[in-house]
């Protein structure tokens, strides 16, 4: 494999140029350039010198733009060896969960420097920001950050603003970008909800909801298994928000035809044994078993989120939360008991069809490699979803006091959704619980924070309940699950919301 030295290529713009296309709508805010300054442009020429393994500068770009762009920190990126840890954290805690990337190519391109091969600014800066939320805090402070939220903060920024102001053109690079944006939530006016409907209507104008294997088109089998892992990652994206946040599905179930994914849609998403080795990264996880085992649990969490949105659809109902937010709530009316068995069967049927290798029991010895961490929080996070979308449909059900039909056996199972809820619920927590004792809650995603929040809720009743079954054991549970949210408040806005809403209400509950 041949090597080219790590140098710049400097784009040399000359001042003059007054207007481009996104000179008047790019929102550059205020903020700090970063820990890394760069050095000012020359006076008469503006040079602007970005690494070879980068795609160049758009020429349709005006200098006031780039500069602005460059004043603001978005050309910079941490020094290489920090690249590199960030990059492998990526790889270890963001790509198994959203595997729409072609890994070989971009670690040829950034780590190896491959001649020939280079990757976009905004994907890069991108992926910076999203090895940030799991990497070790040693490495952030060694960048000059205070805190893991100022490096998310200014990381994200960065690629923000190269999307703001159109400086990729590449569509997928941007697509790409667009979903580990829906990672960062700090935001009010752009939240994880904005930036999936930006990922969504960008994947309509690429048709990326279409089989094309069914129309002639000139696709390599690689390309089409690339276009498959990205379209699933979008749609599974959109349906564990939906369950995880109560906002709309951007994603209808007849807005696409893509089949379902198989293991040989995998092959690209995993790096070479020399990328692999300059990260510093096991070998184990190059292993044939580790990439079928992370292959197939994304495959049952794309299986299990289109019954997510069968869920969602049938049990809630889209309300306004304010003039720009619309969220799920139960629906006044439950639906029938038999459309209610149905999808209870469904959810049965897709827990019962799991392969064994991704069945969650408690292991007599904990995880030692990277391979195995990666493979058992994945494993543990896909059945905490499951427990969840089991909580999503039992809740409207359990509470309502509205019979569907005169079925004498309709209460019974009003019964029976009530203890499924209380199953669930501590489900979540024995899980959560299990990874934070093991030192695995720094792999859990951010879909694990509503999960948590929805059980200690439901702990929190049966808790104050005059009729309660082994009450210590409930407390210990509660306190547990308190500790594993603690634990992710550094990482996820959603957990520090959550973290004050369960204070609050639990201190309502003694003063009240």
């Amino acid at each position: 494999m041949h090597q080219q030295p790590d140098t710049d290529s400097c784009s040399e713009i000359q001042h003059g140029i007054e207007t481009d296309e996104c000179g008047s709508q790019c929102r550059i805010p205020s903020q700090s350039p970063g820990p890394y300054p760069e050095p000012q442009p020359a006076a008469s020429t503006y040079s602007l010198c970005l690494p070879s393994y980068v795609t160049g500068v758009p020429k349709h770009l005006a200098l006031v733009t780039l500069n602005a762009l460059r004043e603001k920190g978005a050309f910079t990126l941490p020094p290489a060896e920090i690249q590199t840890y960030l990059i492998s954290s990526y790889i270890m805690h963001v790509h198994p969960d959203m595997p729409f990337l072609d890994l070989e190519r971009l670690l040829e391109a950034v780590i190896l420097r491959c001649r020939g091969r280079q990757t976009s600014m905004l994907l890069l800066q991108a992926v910076m920001f999203a090895g940030s939320i799991f990497l070790d805090p040693v490495y952030l402070h060694l960048m000059g950050y205070t805190s893991r939220r100022a490096a998310m903060r200014d990381l994200f920024g960065r690629a923000k603003l190269l999307y703001e102001c159109g400086f990729e053109v590449q569509p997928t690079y941007k697509l790409q970008s667009l979903l580990l944006f829906t990672l960062f939530h700090e935001d009010d006016l752009a939240g994880s909800s904005f930036w999936m409907g930006e990922a969504w209507n960008l994947a309509k104008t690429i048709g990326l909801q279409y089989d094309l294997q069914e129309v002639p088109v000139d696709e390599s089998s690689s390309e089409l298994a690339f276009r498959r892992r990205l379209w699933w990652c979008v749609y599974t994206r959109d349906r564990l928000l939906a369950l995880s946040t109560r906002s709309a599905m951007h994603i209808s179930d007849g807005d696409y035809n893509v089949p379902m994914l198989a293991l040989a849609d995998f092959k690209s998403c995993f790096g070479t044994a020399e990328a692999y080795r300059a990260l510093q990264l096991d070998s184990d996880l190059r292993t044939d078993g580790t990439k079928t085992a992370l292959a197939l649990t994304f495959i049952y969490k794309t299986k299990l989120s289109q019954l997510i949105g069968r869920v969602l659809m049938s049990q809630y109902t889209i309300g306004s939360a304010s003039p720009t937010t619309m969220l799920y709530y139960p629906r006044p009316t439950p639906i029938s008991l038999s459309d209610f068995l149905g999808m209870e069967n469904d959810l049965d049927v897709w827990e019962t069809s799991l392969p064994s290798l991704l069945e969650f029991p408690l292991p007599l010895l904990s995880p030692v490699s990277q391979a195995e961490k990666i493979i058992y929080a994945q494993r543990a996070m896909l059945h905490m979803i499951y427990l969840t979308c089991i909580n999503a449909l039992h809740r409207p059900w359990s509470s309502s006091a509205q019979p569907t039909s005169s079925d004498p056996w309709e209460g019974a199972f009003r019964d029976l959704s009530a203890w499924k809820i209380e199953y669930a619920s501590q489900a979540i927590l024995m899980i959560a619980t299990h990874l934070h004792s093991i030192g695995l809650t720094n792999f859990l995603a951010d879909t694990a924070v509503p999960s948590l929040l929805s059980a200690m809720i439901t702990h929190i009743v049966r808790l104050n309940s005059d009729i309660l079954v082994a009450p210590e054991a409930n407390a210990v549970c509660f306190v547990q699950g308190w500790e594993c949210l603690q634990g992710l408040r550094e990482k996820y806005e959603w957990a520090r919301h959550a973290a004050a809403f369960i204070r609050f209400t639990t201190r309502s509950l003694r003063t009240g």
